[in-house]
């Protein structure tokens, strides 16, 4: 089997565990746009390589919300109940003041791209993992875009501000992704 093909069939698997754990009980629920890419969120987090925590390796993976909006929404409902390598997510609404520096992922609300645009170079992203459903996300200083295009939600992935921020994504994942290798193209 072919390493794409291996790939493939694994992203297939996983999204068929996801939608069958956001039906739960009720067969017939089919989970919406935001439980899928909440999803998708959490489990793009097993394909990334932080630093490891200081202390317990144990302590809370902490996600930091950035505005707040119906993907905040689902995001929050679906990490409360979910945990990475033994991790708890533990999610954070933040202000466009707030520290980042102890949060492991940041979601930014499309309301709120704007500002991140305007705090992205201010700030220490160190070890902090960007996410937006924006569709030029990752074309303008942020890690992982997840828009939908077409009739899927698309995986973009900035591989210069990844690695700028000392992040490791696997390259099963970048397989799958759109792969941007180059700084912002603002």
């Amino acid at each position: 089997m072919t390493a794409k093909r291996s790939v493939a069939l694994t992203v297939g698997l996983l999204l068929l565990s996801v939608g069958s754990r956001l039906a739960g009980s009720a067969q017939t629920a089919i989970p919406d746009e935001f439980q899928v890419r909440a999803a998708i969120i959490a489990n793009l987090a097993r394909f990334v390589s932080w630093a490891p925590p200081k202390g317990n390796v144990h302590t809370p993976m902490i996600v930091g919300l950035l505005g707040s909006d119906q993907q905040s929404a689902a995001l929050e409902a679906y990490l409360s109940s979910h945990t990475i390598d033994g991790r708890a997510f533990q999610v954070r609404k933040l202000e466009r003041s707030d520290r980042t520096d102890d949060c492991q992922i940041v979601y930014v609300s499309p309301s709120e791209k704007q500002h991140f645009e305007e705090i992205a170079d201010s700030r220490s992203w160190n070890g902090v993992l960007t996410i937006s459903d924006d569709r030029t996300f990752a074309l303008t200083g942020g890690i992982v875009g997840l828009p939908v295009v077409g009739d899927r939600i698309e995986i973009q992935i900035n591989l210069f501000r990844a690695q700028q921020n000392g992040l490791l994504i696997s390259s099963r994942l970048l397989g799958l992704a759109r792969v941007i290798r180059k700084a912002d193209t603002r």
